[in-house]
This record gives C-alpha cells, sequence and structure tokens, in this order.
C-alpha cells in the first residue's frame, strides 16, 4: 500500500501524507495533521493509521485539546484527509 504524496494547509493546520514514522523519508503510506506554531517548526496534533480495512485517525496524548487549533479547520482537513485515504487499496 503506498499513495501519492499529498497535503493541504489552512492557516496554522496542515494535513500531509507521511511515512511509517511520520517523516517523508520513505513510501507513504498514511497521513497525519501538524499544528505549526511558526514558519519553521511544526508538531503532529493527529495520525491516521492503517488498519487492515481501513484508517483510523489517532490523536496525539492532549495535543487535539491545543487551544490553538481552529476545529471548524481541524474538521475540514479531516475530512479531506479520509477522502483521500479512502482511494488506497489494501
Amino acid at each position: 500500500m503506498v499513495m501519492r504524496k499529498f497535503s493541504k494547509r489552512i492557516n496554522n493546520l496542515e494535513i500531509r501524507s507521511c511515512d511509517t514514522f511520520l517523516a517523508s523519508f520513505e513510501k507513504h503510506d498514511r497521513a497525519e495533521i501538524v499544528l505549526w506554531y511558526n514558519e519553521d517548526n511544526c508538531y503532529t496534533i493527529a495520525y491516521f493509521k492503517p488498519s487492515e480495512e481501513y484508517f483510523n485517525l489517532i490523536s496525539v496524548g492532549p495535543r487535539i485539546c491545543d487551544k490553538e487549533i481552529d476545529y471548524n479547520n481541524f474538521i475540514e482537513l479531516v475530512k479531506y484527509g479520509f477522502t483521500k485515504l479512502d482511494n488506497i487499496k489494501f
């Protein structure tokens, strides 16, 4: 299972495809949502983990509750992510 690279950014939130280690070095087989806190630095707040049949959205600890997150933008990116990942063949 390998996907094409993708990303979408809304203000300080971005969804992007990545590899198993949440990096972009290897094949892209999952995605993460990151929160940018300045132009050069971000951290993962949630990621899409593949299972045998579909992807699960996993929150990274309490980061999903950070006050800097605009939840309307977050939900838009979650929907975008599931749309992109639904096309992946297992």
